[in-house]
Parts: C-alpha cells; structure tokens; sequence
C-alpha cells in the first residue's frame, strides 16, 4: 500500500518526501537539493504528506511515514 500510495505522488511531491523520510535531510539541504527556497519547499512537503496521509487512510503506513517525517522536522527545526 505504500509503495502504491508514493507512486500516485506527483514526482516533486515524491521526491520531497523521499529526501525527508528516507534520506533524512533538513528541510534547508532538501530544499537546496530540489533547488526551492525552504518556505517552498515546506508548502510542498506538506502538500505531499496530505496526499499521501489521504490515500493511506489511517492504517500502520500512514502512522510510520508520519512518525519519520516528524522525527525529521525536529531534527531540522
């Protein structure tokens, strides 16, 4: 479900995700890294996590992706 739910992402929502989640960068070295200012790139992130939150639903995927990004944005608060 997951993997499903990432592929439907449009591919910067994807990608903001991915560096986030799973690469464990900063919103400023993400940003830098998809060429965006931090403010745009945190309107996008949080774009792509309702997407992804809403085509999850709220079964144990949508709670650990949550839980990853969230231990990510106060690593990079």
């Amino acid at each position: 479900a997951l993997i499903e739910a990432l592929d439907s992402l449009q591919p910067e929502e994807r990608e903001a995700i991915t560096l986030v989640a799973w690469e464990g960068l900063g919103y400023r070295d993400a940003a830098a890294a998809m060429g965006l200012s931090e403010s745009a790139f945190s309107r996008r992130l949080r774009r792509a996590r309702k997407r992804l939150a809403r085509r999850l639903g709220h079964g144990p995927h949508a709670q650990h992706l949550a839980a990853a990004v969230a231990s990510v944005q106060r690593r990079s608060g």
